[in-house]
């Protein structure tokens, strides 16, 4: 018996930096995906000037805190913007197919890193389990609990909305 653990605790060591190369790999993808898809608006991190026609009494009161700017005979707003919009990727988009193909990857890479996040505590849990059994156990447990109730919710969650995709298009038929 002691030697079978043994021979589990080599084979999830060695696992255990395969496991990591795959999850620094995944993250790599991921970055690459964020970096190389997300293109800047022509707007955003530039300085927007709107006229909004010629001066009236009320428009020469210009205050401090304000970034209003007079030109010539018209009064002109000045904008900052930042950022242009958020996108967000929600499961109604991946259920109705409306989500590109890098918003599919995305997820599908959020997906494999939090299951080989989780094959990382397994394996950690494994290696140590030859020398603490009750620290071995506690390494493997509390992390499967946590991951199988997030797969959970996320496996609801694409349930409701690909029946919600189901109704609209019972809906829309009939």
């Amino acid at each position: 018996m002691n030697l079978l653990v043994v021979g589990i605790a080599k084979f999830s060591e060695a696992m255990l930096w395969l496991v990591g190369s795959l999850l620094v790999t995944d993250f790599a993808a991921m970055m690459f995906l964020v970096v190389r898809g997300n293109k800047a608006g022509k707007e955003e991190g530039s300085v927007i000037l709107d006229s909004l026609g010629p001066l009236t009494a009320n428009d020469l009161s210009v205050t401090e805190e304000s970034t209003d700017v007079l030109v010539g005979s018209g009064y002109v707003a000045k904008e900052k913007v930042l950022l242009s919009r958020s996108e967000f990727i929600t499961m109604d988009k991946l259920a109705d197919g409306s989500a590109t193909r890098r918003e599919r990857f995305l997820v599908y890479g959020i997906q494999l890193c939090l299951f080989l996040f989780w094959l990382l505590f397994v394996f950690a849990g494994l290696t140590l389990l030859p020398s603490n059994i009750v620290a071995a156990l506690f390494i493997i447990v509390i992390p499967s609990v946590w991951f199988f109730k997030f797969a959970a919710v996320m496996r609801k969650d694409r349930q409701n909305a690909l029946h919600k995709v189901g109704t609209e298009a019972a809906g829309s038929d009939g």
